[in-house]
C-alpha cells in the first residue's frame, strides 16, 4: 500500500498529485467528448435513414396512386424498403383484409397521438393496445413502438401507401374483369 503520508512535506509533490489529476481528468473529458460526438453522429445517421425511408414510402404511394404499381414496386427496391416491395406484389385477397383491419385500428390512434405531446403518447397507445391488437398488431410490437413524430409519420406514410396500393390494386382487377 502507498504511504502519502509524506505528501505536504517533501516540495513539489503536492503539485505533481495535482498535474497527474489534471492530466487523468482532460483524458476523461476527452473521452466523454468523442463518446458524445459519437452518440450524436448515430442519432443523425438514424434520422436520416428514417426520413430516407419515409421517402421512399412517399414516392411509392405516389406511383401506385398514379396506377404505376410496377413503378411503385420498382422504387421501394430502389429505396431498399424490400417489405413493402414484397407486399406490393404477393397480398392475397386475406392478407389485404388483414392489412386494411390493421390500417383501419392504427389509424385514429396514430392521429390521436400525433396531437398529444410525446410524453403522454405511449399511456395514449398502452390504453388502445388492445382494439390494436384486435385490428391484428403484434403486442410486442405495439409495447416497442417509439411513438416520436417522424416514427408516426413513416407509420401513417407506409399505411397510407399500402392502402392506397391495396385500393389501386383492386380497382385495376375489378376493371380489368
Amino acid at each position: 500500500m502507498a504511504d502519502f503520508s509524506l505528501i505536504g512535506r517533501i516540495p513539489g509533490s503536492a503539485d505533481v498529485l495535482a498535474g497527474q489529476r489534471s492530466v487523468a481528468d482532460q483524458q476523461q473529458n476527452q473521452f466523454a467528448m468523442q463518446l458524445m460526438q459519437q452518440r450524436a453522429m448515430q442519432a443523425q445517421q438514424q434520422l436520416e435513414a428514417q426520413q430516407r425511408q419515409m421517402a421512399t414510402r412517399q414516392a411509392v404511394g405516389a406511383q401506385a396512386a398514379g396506377g404505376d404499381l410496377a413503378g411503385a414496386r420498382r422504387v421501394a427496391l430502389e429505396g431498399g424498403d424490400l417489405d413493402l416491395a414484397q407486399q406490393i406484389g404477393q397480398l392475397d385477397k386475406a392478407q389485404r383484409e388483414q392489412v386494411q383491419a390493421r390500417i383501419a385500428s392504427a389509424a385514429p390512434v396514430l392521429f390521436q397521438a400525433r396531437q398529444l405531446p410525446y410524453e403522454q403518447r405511449r399511456q395514449l397507445i398502452a390504453s388502445a393496445a388492445p382494439a390494436l391488437q384486435a385490428g391484428g398488431w403484434d403486442a410486442e410490437a405495439i409495447a416497442g413502438f417509439d411513438p416520436t413524430d417522424q416514427a408516426i409519420d413513416g407509420l401513417v406514410a407506409s399505411t397510407r401507401t399500402i392502402d392506397s396500393l391495396l385500393n389501386e390494386r383492386k380497382d385495376a382487377r375489378d376493371f380489368a374483369y
